[in-house]
């Protein structure tokens, strides 16, 4: 989608036009409620907040942009400013850009800007005071207008700013003159942020870091064409997230890369019936490639795509080129493999209402006719065939670590040992006829995906590993299968028994997983537990395994909720005397009657 930029000149004029047609008493805004308020308005952080001011920057037509900072010796911020070289802010217009809902822009739809909201919004997100700096002669000093919310007083007429002509306070001035990438060239406007007191990363090393990689993302077809920015002195690389842009970064690490499987441009009509263009592009990383390591300036080692795809889960939403948001559909996982896929979408500003963008271009809400349209595309077919690869990828990967192991020492544990030992002295029941079914597909799968690594024969590896499961025939795993997947599931494979432990459900994270060394015996109690429990469901067949699977679902459903409350109540100073009381080395249960009635006595 190519950006469309006005001349300066025919900015200037719409921002003349607009100032002579507004009332001479008009206020900052309807009262100071309003403005106050308006501090409440939801960024993630205040690099999503300096995105909405650096957009007014592009729709300028700057081809840089230079985020800089004041700080205490410490470290910690206490000014910032946006620097850029666009059309600047006529004189009569000035006072009216720090309105909310004041816009010479006001509904374009030619790049980023629209509402007329950016600006102030974000300049008291975090802080209680800003100004405007500008001009549209670089041979003339600045126009400044200063809002400082912290002297606004409740009920008062808010009047326009007055517009005043000054310098740029030394700090920053003194960072112009030190940049050689600024000598010969004209600051326009700035945008000075003070008294910042509620950043979400007050220190200068944590926010260069955290801005410049959202700023990477956001702007990252900007940045390739037609601006450069910088975040105090250091230049900023574009990001690709779906990591398929050569010159982006994360392009290349190690000599891994992304493919690419994006689908076909698809059309979206808008509110009035006209079909526009939305891009879609879909990249997959194998596990290399996911994990592959970058050395950063400081020297350290780090995983960057697979630590960006954590913290940016979903669909990447951009509008005319520029990143809004992540969208998490529900009808693909979000968790661990499903992370190596990567998906864009990407929609010119026609579309605003169909996919729901909000003022602050931070969210996007698509409704049931584009999802509807995304899947009639093959969208989902696209992406459940990736994942499927992956899926087969991460399988013999376990597959080799599973190799390995045969050849080493098999930990036993306690719980594990004991039902074996219980065995030899009397066998449990038989196995169903579709446990049996499923022990034998189930080794066969194994021994395929180990054969896949070794080179040997699926036989000789089904044959070796059987050999290991009966000397070891009961297992307890871990697996992640999220807080709605039973809190343990049992397998058989060949000879083994396995037990997966849900890492994912309440039981495992509030229970189980809180167990330390010390509590090594009431572990395997629970284990052993769990293992009684599989062993009587892989005996039965037919509907009584479908009973014990239900049964097992309400369990855990049933057990979460528990686990949910029971912090709850026993929070309550009663709650702990009754729950002492009814201990059995101390009361039977018949006692509780009697405990309740002398509380009421009392």
């Amino acid at each position: 989608m190519q950006n469309k930029v006005l001349s300066p000149e025919k900015q200037i004029e719409q921002q003349k036009d607009y100032a002579s047609r507004q009332r001479k008493d008009v206020g900052l805004a309807d009262d100071t409620l309003f403005v106050l308020g308006m501090r409440d308005v939801y960024y993630k952080s205040e690099a999503n907040a300096l995105a909405d001011v650096i957009d007014n920057s592009a729709e300028a037509g700057s081809t840089f942009v230079h985020i800089i900072y004041n700080t205490d010796e410490k470290g910690k911020i206490e000014e910032i400013a946006i620097l850029d070289d666009g059309c600047g802010i006529d004189e009569s217009f000035l006072p009216h850009a720090i309105r909310w809902g004041a816009s010479s822009r006001h509904n374009s739809r030619n790049l980023y800007g629209r509402y007329g909201f950016g600006l102030p919004t974000a300049s008291i997100k975090y802080g209680t005071k800003y100004s405007v700096y500008s001009r549209t002669d670089s041979a003339k000093p600045f126009n400044v207008v200063t809002v400082d919310i912290s002297q606004l007083g409740v009920g008062e007429k808010l009047e326009l700013p007055k517009v005043k002509q000054d310098f740029l306070p030394a700090w920053i001035q003194n960072y112009v003159d030190s940049q050689d990438s600024l000598k010969g060239k004209s600051i326009s406007t700035v945008v000075l942020w003070s008294n910042r007191d509620s950043l979400v990363y007050p220190n200068i090393k944590a926010s260069i870091t955290h801005v410049m990689r959202h700023l990477g993302i956001v702007y990252h077809s900007i940045l390739l064409s037609s601006c450069k920015m910088y975040v105090q002195g250091n230049q900023v690389e574009p990001i690709d997230p779906l990591f398929l842009t050569e010159s982006a970064r994360h392009f290349d690490i190690n000599s891994t890369r992304a493919t690419d499987h994006s689908i076909p441009t698809i059309k979206i009509r808008d509110k009035n019936g006209e079909y526009h263009d939305v891009n879609i592009r879909i990249s997959a990383l194998d596990h290399s490639a996911y994990n592959a390591e970058e050395r950063s300036v400081s020297g350290r080692l780090s995983k960057p795509r697979k630590s960006l795809r954590e913290d940016y889960m979903g669909i990447f939403v951009y509008r005319n080129g520029r990143f809004i948001d992540t969208y998490k559909w529900d009808k693909i996982s979000w968790q661990s493999y499903a992370r190596q896929i990567g998906i864009s979408i990407d929609f010119p500003a026609e579309l605003d209402e169909v996919f729901g963008i909000t003022p602050q271009k931070q969210t996007i809400a698509m409704g049931e006719e584009v999802e509807q349209i995304l899947i009639k595309a093959n969208l989902l077919g696209a992406y459940r065939s990736l994942y499927n690869r992956i899926q087969t990828e991460r399988s013999q990967i376990k597959a080799a670590r599973d190799a390995i192991k045969l050849t080493s020492d098999v930990t036993v544990r306690a719980s594990e040992l004991a039902f074996a030992k219980i065995d030899s002295k009397r066998p449990s029941k038989p196995k169903s006829q579709k446990s049996a079914e499923e022990a034998s597909k189930n080794l066969q799968r194994k021994a395929k995906e180990i054969s896949a690594v070794t080179g040997r024969s699926e036989e000789e590896e089904r044959q070796q590993l059987e050999t290991m499961l009966l000397s070891h025939p009961y297992k307890i795993e871990a697996h992640h299968g999220g807080p709605t997947v039973p809190f343990f599931t049992p397998e058989q494979i060949g000879p083994q028994t396995v037990v997966w432990l849900n890492t994912g459900h309440r039981f495992y994270t509030d229970v189980y997983g809180m167990l330390g060394e010390k509590d090594v015996a009431i572990r395997a109690g629970i284990e052993a537990l769990l293992v009684a429990l599989a062993r009587g469901e892989l005996s039965k067949g037919d509907m009584d395994r479908v009973f014990y699977m239900n049964e097992r679902a309400a369990w855990s459903e049933d057990l979460a909720r528990a686990l949910e409350l029971i912090p709850n109540i026993l929070s309550k100073e009663d709650t702990w005397e009754e729950a002492i009381a009814m201990d059995p080395a101390q009361n039977d249960f018949d006692d509780l009657e009697s405990i309740r009635e002398s509380k009421e006595e009392i």
